[in-house]
Protein backbone atom coordinates (compact mmCIF):
# COMPACT_ATOMS: atom_id res chain seq x y z
CA UNK A 1 0.00 0.00 0.00
CA UNK A 2 1.14 3.52 -0.65
CA UNK A 3 2.41 5.77 2.14
CA UNK A 4 -0.29 7.13 4.43
CA UNK A 5 -3.11 4.91 3.14
CA UNK A 6 -3.58 3.11 6.45
CA UNK A 7 -1.59 -0.15 6.56
CA UNK A 8 -1.83 -0.13 10.34
CA UNK A 9 -5.64 0.12 10.16
CA UNK A 10 -5.74 -2.84 7.76
CA UNK A 11 -3.64 -4.87 10.20
CA UNK A 12 -5.88 -3.86 13.12
CA UNK A 13 -8.97 -4.94 11.19
CA UNK A 14 -7.31 -8.24 10.31
CA UNK A 15 -6.56 -8.87 13.98
CA UNK A 16 -10.04 -7.89 15.16
CA UNK A 17 -11.84 -9.94 12.52
CA UNK A 18 -9.77 -13.12 12.77
CA UNK A 19 -9.38 -12.97 16.58
CA UNK A 20 -5.97 -14.70 16.84
CA UNK A 21 -4.73 -15.87 20.21
CA UNK A 22 -1.27 -14.32 19.79
CA UNK A 23 0.19 -11.93 17.24
CA UNK A 24 3.87 -11.12 16.69
CA UNK A 25 4.56 -7.77 15.00
CA UNK A 26 8.09 -6.91 13.86
CA UNK A 27 8.62 -3.28 12.92
CA UNK A 28 11.35 -0.82 11.98
CA UNK A 29 12.13 1.31 15.05
CA UNK A 30 11.17 2.16 18.62
CA UNK A 31 9.18 5.10 17.26
CA UNK A 32 7.26 2.57 15.13
CA UNK A 33 6.52 0.53 18.26
CA UNK A 34 5.12 3.66 19.92
CA UNK A 35 2.89 4.25 16.90
CA UNK A 36 1.45 0.72 17.13
CA UNK A 37 0.79 1.25 20.85
CA UNK A 38 -0.92 4.56 20.07
CA UNK A 39 -3.28 2.90 17.58
CA UNK A 40 -4.14 0.03 19.89
CA UNK A 41 -4.83 2.47 22.73
CA UNK A 42 -7.04 4.55 20.45
CA UNK A 43 -9.06 1.85 18.70
CA UNK A 44 -8.95 -1.17 21.02
CA UNK A 45 -9.38 -1.51 24.79
CA UNK A 46 -5.88 -2.56 25.81
CA UNK A 47 -3.05 -2.36 28.30
CA UNK A 48 0.64 -2.76 27.52
CA UNK A 49 3.83 -3.68 29.32
CA UNK A 50 7.00 -5.68 28.56
CA UNK A 51 6.93 -9.46 28.17
CA UNK A 52 9.62 -11.79 29.52
CA UNK A 53 11.75 -11.20 26.40
CA UNK A 54 11.74 -7.43 26.91
CA UNK A 55 9.41 -6.74 23.97
CA UNK A 56 6.29 -4.60 24.14
CA UNK A 57 3.31 -6.79 24.99
CA UNK A 58 -0.24 -5.54 24.40
CA UNK A 59 -3.13 -7.40 26.08
CA UNK A 60 -6.46 -6.38 24.57
CA UNK A 61 -9.95 -6.38 26.00
CA UNK A 62 -10.85 -9.00 23.39
CA UNK A 63 -8.49 -11.56 24.95
CA UNK A 64 -5.73 -11.65 22.37
CA UNK A 65 -2.09 -10.77 22.99
CA UNK A 66 0.17 -8.80 20.65
CA UNK A 67 3.96 -8.86 21.00
CA UNK A 68 5.87 -6.06 19.23
CA UNK A 69 9.61 -5.73 18.67
CA UNK A 70 12.00 -4.10 16.22
CA UNK A 71 13.90 -6.02 13.53
CA UNK A 72 16.71 -8.13 14.93
CA UNK A 73 19.86 -9.30 13.11
CA UNK A 74 20.03 -12.36 15.37
CA UNK A 75 16.89 -14.26 16.38
CA UNK A 76 13.32 -13.85 17.57
CA UNK A 77 11.52 -15.50 20.48
CA UNK A 78 8.99 -18.18 19.55
CA UNK A 79 5.79 -17.53 21.48
CA UNK A 80 3.42 -20.33 22.44
CA UNK A 81 0.09 -20.43 20.54
CA UNK A 82 1.30 -17.89 17.98
CA UNK A 83 -1.30 -17.42 15.20
CA UNK A 84 -0.07 -14.50 13.11
CA UNK A 85 3.24 -12.80 12.20
CA UNK A 86 3.18 -9.29 10.71
CA UNK A 87 6.32 -7.77 9.16
CA UNK A 88 5.80 -4.01 9.22
CA UNK A 89 8.08 -1.99 6.86
CA UNK A 90 9.12 -5.29 5.28
CA UNK A 91 11.51 -3.55 2.87
CA UNK A 92 13.89 -3.73 5.86
CA UNK A 93 14.72 -7.34 4.90
CA UNK A 94 15.36 -6.56 1.24
CA UNK A 95 18.86 -8.03 1.01
CA UNK A 96 18.79 -11.84 0.92
CA UNK A 97 22.30 -11.87 2.47
CA UNK A 98 21.36 -9.66 5.40
CA UNK A 99 21.24 -10.90 8.99
CA UNK A 100 17.72 -9.54 9.30
CA UNK A 101 16.45 -11.74 6.47
CA UNK A 102 18.19 -14.81 7.87
CA UNK A 103 16.72 -14.26 11.34
CA UNK A 104 13.21 -13.85 9.86
CA UNK A 105 13.59 -17.10 7.93
CA UNK A 106 14.75 -18.93 11.07
CA UNK A 107 11.51 -17.77 12.71
CA UNK A 108 9.48 -19.07 9.74
CA UNK A 109 11.25 -22.40 9.98
CA UNK A 110 10.27 -22.68 13.66
CA UNK A 111 6.62 -21.75 12.92
CA UNK A 112 5.97 -23.21 9.44
CA UNK A 113 2.15 -23.24 9.52
CA UNK A 114 1.54 -19.77 10.92
CA UNK A 115 -0.27 -17.05 8.97
CA UNK A 116 2.07 -14.37 7.63
CA UNK A 117 1.51 -10.78 6.51
CA UNK A 118 4.03 -8.21 5.30
CA UNK A 119 3.47 -4.49 4.76
CA UNK A 120 5.41 -1.70 3.11
CA UNK A 121 4.89 1.63 1.38
CA UNK A 122 8.29 1.81 -0.34
CA UNK A 123 9.08 0.61 -3.86
CA UNK A 124 11.03 -2.51 -2.97
CA UNK A 125 13.55 -2.81 -5.72
CA UNK A 126 15.04 -1.82 -9.03
CA UNK A 127 15.08 -5.47 -10.12
CA UNK A 128 12.62 -8.35 -9.65
CA UNK A 129 15.15 -10.59 -7.88
CA UNK A 130 15.23 -8.12 -4.98
CA UNK A 131 11.62 -9.12 -4.26
CA UNK A 132 12.59 -12.75 -3.66
CA UNK A 133 13.51 -12.27 0.01
CA UNK A 134 10.12 -10.72 0.85
CA UNK A 135 7.99 -13.24 -1.01
CA UNK A 136 9.88 -16.29 0.15
CA UNK A 137 8.70 -15.25 3.64
CA UNK A 138 5.14 -15.67 2.36
CA UNK A 139 5.95 -19.07 0.86
CA UNK A 140 5.59 -17.94 -2.75
CA UNK A 141 9.06 -19.12 -3.77
CA UNK A 142 11.37 -21.88 -2.59
CA UNK A 143 13.65 -20.97 0.31
CA UNK A 144 16.90 -22.10 -1.27
CA UNK A 145 18.30 -19.11 -3.19
CA UNK A 146 20.93 -21.22 -4.95
CA UNK A 147 18.45 -23.57 -6.57
CA UNK A 148 16.08 -20.69 -7.40
CA UNK A 149 18.82 -18.56 -8.97
CA UNK A 150 20.26 -21.50 -10.94
CA UNK A 151 16.89 -22.14 -12.51
CA UNK A 152 15.43 -18.69 -13.07
CA UNK A 153 18.31 -16.18 -13.01
CA UNK A 154 21.40 -15.23 -14.96
CA UNK A 155 24.61 -13.62 -13.75
CA UNK A 156 25.96 -10.28 -14.92
CA UNK A 157 28.17 -7.36 -13.84
CA UNK A 158 31.73 -7.33 -12.54
CA UNK A 159 32.96 -10.94 -12.32
CA UNK A 160 29.27 -11.90 -12.81
CA UNK A 161 28.46 -11.46 -9.13
CA UNK A 162 25.02 -9.92 -9.68
CA UNK A 163 21.78 -11.74 -10.51
CA UNK A 164 18.79 -10.84 -12.66
CA UNK A 165 15.78 -12.80 -13.84
CA UNK A 166 15.97 -14.38 -17.26
CA UNK A 167 13.68 -12.61 -19.69
CA UNK A 168 11.46 -15.66 -20.19
CA UNK A 169 10.70 -15.82 -16.43
CA UNK A 170 9.92 -12.16 -15.69
CA UNK A 171 6.20 -12.40 -16.42
CA UNK A 172 5.90 -15.71 -14.52
CA UNK A 173 7.68 -14.18 -11.50
CA UNK A 174 5.40 -11.12 -11.34
CA UNK A 175 2.31 -13.32 -11.77
CA UNK A 176 3.32 -15.30 -8.67
CA UNK A 177 3.92 -12.11 -6.69
CA UNK A 178 0.56 -10.61 -7.67
CA UNK A 179 -1.36 -13.61 -6.31
CA UNK A 180 -0.59 -12.62 -2.71
CA UNK A 181 -0.26 -8.84 -3.12
CA UNK A 182 -2.82 -6.19 -2.28
CA UNK A 183 -1.98 -2.69 -3.49
CA UNK A 184 -3.70 0.59 -2.72
CA UNK A 185 -2.38 3.94 -3.91
CA UNK A 186 -2.83 7.27 -2.18
CA UNK A 187 -5.53 8.44 -4.59
CA UNK A 188 -7.99 7.28 -1.89
CA UNK A 189 -6.65 10.04 0.38
CA UNK A 190 -7.66 12.88 -1.96
CA UNK A 191 -4.37 14.63 -1.18
CA UNK A 192 -3.83 18.12 -2.53
CA UNK A 193 -0.78 19.00 -4.59
CA UNK A 194 2.79 18.75 -3.33
CA UNK A 195 5.38 21.42 -4.16
CA UNK A 196 9.10 20.68 -4.15
CA UNK A 197 11.59 23.52 -3.80
CA UNK A 198 15.38 23.23 -4.04
CA UNK A 199 17.45 25.92 -2.29
CA UNK A 200 21.02 26.01 -3.60
CA UNK A 201 23.49 27.73 -1.29
CA UNK A 202 27.16 28.67 -1.64
CA UNK A 203 29.91 28.02 0.93
CA UNK A 204 31.65 30.96 2.56
CA UNK A 205 35.24 31.25 1.35
CA UNK A 206 36.99 29.51 4.31
CA UNK A 207 34.48 26.65 4.23
CA UNK A 208 34.81 26.35 0.45
CA UNK A 209 38.58 26.01 0.74
CA UNK A 210 38.27 23.37 3.46
CA UNK A 211 35.71 21.43 1.45
CA UNK A 212 37.76 21.58 -1.78
CA UNK A 213 40.88 20.38 0.05
CA UNK A 214 39.03 17.42 1.64
CA UNK A 215 37.38 16.56 -1.69
CA UNK A 216 40.76 16.44 -3.48
CA UNK A 217 42.18 14.20 -0.74
CA UNK A 218 39.18 11.91 -1.06
CA UNK A 219 39.46 11.70 -4.87
CA UNK A 220 43.17 10.90 -4.66
CA UNK A 221 42.46 8.15 -2.14
CA UNK A 222 39.86 6.32 -4.24
CA UNK A 223 41.63 6.64 -7.62
CA UNK A 224 42.23 3.16 -8.95
CA UNK A 225 40.22 1.52 -6.14
CA UNK A 226 37.48 -0.81 -7.44
CA UNK A 227 35.61 -1.20 -4.15
CA UNK A 228 34.86 1.46 -1.55
CA UNK A 229 36.37 0.58 1.82
CA UNK A 230 34.91 1.56 5.18
CA UNK A 231 37.55 4.30 5.43
CA UNK A 232 36.60 5.88 2.10
CA UNK A 233 32.91 5.70 3.01
CA UNK A 234 33.70 7.47 6.29
CA UNK A 235 35.51 10.23 4.39
CA UNK A 236 32.53 10.55 2.07
CA UNK A 237 30.34 11.08 5.14
CA UNK A 238 32.77 13.74 6.41
CA UNK A 239 32.44 15.60 3.10
CA UNK A 240 28.68 15.39 3.52
CA UNK A 241 28.88 16.77 7.07
CA UNK A 242 31.06 19.66 5.89
CA UNK A 243 28.20 20.78 3.65
CA UNK A 244 26.26 21.58 6.84
CA UNK A 245 29.23 23.20 8.57
CA UNK A 246 29.93 20.22 10.84
CA UNK A 247 33.36 18.70 11.50
CA UNK A 248 33.71 15.58 13.65
CA UNK A 249 37.30 15.10 14.81
CA UNK A 250 39.09 11.77 15.22
CA UNK A 251 38.48 11.79 18.99
CA UNK A 252 34.73 12.28 18.41
CA UNK A 253 34.64 15.98 19.33
CA UNK A 254 32.29 18.11 17.23
CA UNK A 255 33.33 21.44 15.71
CA UNK A 256 30.87 23.75 14.00
CA UNK A 257 31.84 26.08 11.17
CA UNK A 258 29.82 28.99 9.87
CA UNK A 259 26.89 27.42 8.00
CA UNK A 260 24.76 28.91 5.25
CA UNK A 261 22.17 26.22 5.92
CA UNK A 262 21.84 27.33 9.55
CA UNK A 263 21.59 30.99 8.51
CA UNK A 264 18.87 30.13 6.00
CA UNK A 265 16.99 28.08 8.59
CA UNK A 266 17.10 30.89 11.18
CA UNK A 267 15.76 33.44 8.68
CA UNK A 268 13.04 31.05 7.56
CA UNK A 269 11.82 30.12 11.06
CA UNK A 270 11.72 33.76 12.17
CA UNK A 271 8.95 34.33 9.64
CA UNK A 272 7.22 30.96 9.98
CA UNK A 273 4.28 30.38 12.30
CA UNK A 274 3.17 26.95 11.05
CA UNK A 275 4.54 23.62 12.22
CA UNK A 276 7.71 22.44 10.47
CA UNK A 277 9.38 19.03 10.16
CA UNK A 278 13.18 19.01 9.67
CA UNK A 279 15.10 15.92 8.54
CA UNK A 280 18.85 15.49 9.10
CA UNK A 281 21.34 12.75 8.31
CA UNK A 282 23.56 13.12 11.41
CA UNK A 283 23.04 13.53 15.14
CA UNK A 284 25.56 16.40 15.28
CA UNK A 285 23.28 18.40 12.98
CA UNK A 286 20.32 17.75 15.28
CA UNK A 287 22.33 19.04 18.27
CA UNK A 288 23.16 22.24 16.37
CA UNK A 289 19.59 22.84 15.19
CA UNK A 290 18.30 22.18 18.74
CA UNK A 291 20.74 24.80 20.06
CA UNK A 292 19.48 27.33 17.51
CA UNK A 293 15.83 26.58 18.37
CA UNK A 294 16.57 27.05 22.08
CA UNK A 295 18.10 30.48 21.40
CA UNK A 296 15.05 31.42 19.32
CA UNK A 297 12.70 30.24 22.11
CA UNK A 298 10.92 27.87 19.70
CA UNK A 299 9.18 24.88 21.24
CA UNK A 300 10.45 21.71 19.50
CA UNK A 301 10.91 17.96 19.83
CA UNK A 302 13.66 15.68 18.48
CA UNK A 303 13.77 12.07 17.35
CA UNK A 304 17.10 10.30 16.79
CA UNK A 305 18.91 7.14 17.79
CA UNK A 306 20.40 8.36 21.10
CA UNK A 307 17.23 10.14 22.14
CA UNK A 308 15.50 8.24 24.94
CA UNK A 309 12.14 9.94 24.28
CA UNK A 310 10.63 8.09 21.31
CA UNK A 311 7.18 9.64 21.87
CA UNK A 312 8.06 13.29 21.14
CA UNK A 313 6.49 13.06 17.69
CA UNK A 314 3.12 12.39 19.34
CA UNK A 315 3.42 15.66 21.26
CA UNK A 316 4.28 17.42 18.01
CA UNK A 317 1.12 15.95 16.50
CA UNK A 318 -1.22 16.81 19.35
CA UNK A 319 0.20 19.98 20.93
CA UNK A 320 -0.19 23.19 18.88
CA UNK A 321 2.52 24.84 20.99
CA UNK A 322 5.20 22.47 19.65
CA UNK A 323 6.22 24.14 16.39
CA UNK A 324 9.20 22.12 15.12
CA UNK A 325 10.00 18.40 14.86
CA UNK A 326 13.66 17.55 14.15
CA UNK A 327 14.21 13.96 12.97
CA UNK A 328 17.15 11.81 12.03
CA UNK A 329 16.26 9.65 9.02
CA UNK A 330 16.75 6.22 10.56
CA UNK A 331 14.55 7.06 13.56
CA UNK A 332 11.85 9.30 12.12
CA UNK A 333 11.43 8.45 8.45
CA UNK A 334 9.13 5.46 8.94
CA UNK A 335 5.91 4.46 10.70
CA UNK A 336 5.12 7.76 12.41
CA UNK A 337 2.49 10.42 11.66
CA UNK A 338 3.54 14.05 11.21
CA UNK A 339 0.62 15.34 9.15
CA UNK A 340 -0.05 18.15 11.63
CA UNK A 341 2.63 19.86 9.54
CA UNK A 342 2.47 20.45 5.81
CA UNK A 343 6.14 21.36 5.38
CA UNK A 344 9.33 19.26 5.42
CA UNK A 345 12.79 20.83 5.31
CA UNK A 346 15.65 18.53 4.32
CA UNK A 347 18.59 20.09 6.14
CA UNK A 348 20.72 17.23 4.80
CA UNK A 349 19.89 14.08 2.84
CA UNK A 350 20.54 10.43 3.55
CA UNK A 351 22.53 8.10 1.29
CA UNK A 352 19.76 5.48 1.71
CA UNK A 353 16.91 5.70 -0.79
CA UNK A 354 14.40 3.78 1.35
CA UNK A 355 14.73 6.22 4.28
CA UNK A 356 14.40 9.19 1.95
CA UNK A 357 11.34 7.77 0.17
CA UNK A 358 9.63 6.96 3.46
CA UNK A 359 10.32 10.40 4.93
CA UNK A 360 8.34 12.05 2.14
CA UNK A 361 5.21 10.28 3.37
CA UNK A 362 5.30 11.52 6.96
CA UNK A 363 3.20 14.60 6.13
CA UNK A 364 1.31 13.24 3.10
CA UNK A 365 -0.96 10.70 4.72
CA UNK A 366 -4.45 10.04 6.06
CA UNK A 367 -5.75 13.20 7.74
CA UNK A 368 -3.72 15.68 5.67
CA UNK A 369 -6.18 18.14 4.13
CA UNK A 370 -3.75 20.86 2.96
CA UNK A 371 -1.29 21.18 0.11
CA UNK A 372 2.21 20.15 1.18
CA UNK A 373 5.73 21.32 0.46
CA UNK A 374 9.27 19.96 0.75
CA UNK A 375 12.38 22.17 0.76
CA UNK A 376 15.84 20.75 0.03
CA UNK A 377 18.89 22.67 1.26
CA UNK A 378 21.74 21.83 -1.12
CA UNK A 379 25.26 23.24 -1.18
CA UNK A 380 26.26 24.09 -4.73
CA UNK A 381 29.04 22.04 -6.42
CA UNK A 382 29.36 19.58 -3.54
CA UNK A 383 28.46 16.00 -2.65
CA UNK A 384 25.04 17.40 -1.63
CA UNK A 385 24.10 17.76 -5.30
CA UNK A 386 25.37 14.27 -6.14
CA UNK A 387 23.30 12.66 -3.35
CA UNK A 388 20.17 14.58 -4.33
CA UNK A 389 20.47 13.59 -8.00
CA UNK A 390 21.16 9.93 -7.13
CA UNK A 391 18.06 9.75 -4.93
CA UNK A 392 15.91 11.11 -7.75
CA UNK A 393 17.39 8.57 -10.17
CA UNK A 394 16.75 5.67 -7.75
CA UNK A 395 13.17 6.85 -7.32
CA UNK A 396 12.56 6.57 -11.07
CA UNK A 397 14.21 3.12 -11.25
CA UNK A 398 12.45 1.68 -8.21
CA UNK A 399 9.02 2.70 -9.46
CA UNK A 400 9.53 0.57 -12.59
CA UNK A 401 8.94 -2.76 -10.81
CA UNK A 402 6.41 -1.33 -8.37
CA UNK A 403 4.23 -0.04 -11.22
CA UNK A 404 3.65 -3.64 -12.30
CA UNK A 405 2.39 -4.49 -8.83
CA UNK A 406 -0.03 -1.55 -8.99
CA UNK A 407 -1.57 -2.89 -12.17
CA UNK A 408 -2.25 -6.40 -10.85
CA UNK A 409 -6.02 -5.94 -11.13
CA UNK A 410 -5.97 -4.47 -14.64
Amino acid sequence: MDKGTGKTFVALDLIRLTKPRRVFIITQSKASVSNWIRHFDKYVISRHAEDKNGNTCIVTGQSYIIHIMTYSPYSYPVYKDLDLIILDECHSIKNRKSKRFKSVMRLVKKTPNIRRVMMTATPLSIDETDLWSQYVFLGVFERDWRSFSNRYCERYGFMKKKFRLKDEYKKWFMDQVRKVTFYQDNSVLNLKRHVRRIIKLDHHRPNREIYDYCEKEFILEIEGVKYLTSNTLAKMAKLHQLCSGTVILEDGDIRYLKSEKINWLINFLENQEEKVVIFCAYNAEIYRIASVLNKMNINYRTLYGLNEDKFGWQEFQDNPQVRVMVCQFRSGAQSIDLQSSRLIIYFSLTFHYIDYDQSLGRIRRRGQERSTKSIFLVMRNTIDEIIFNNLQRKHRLANGVFERLKNKNH
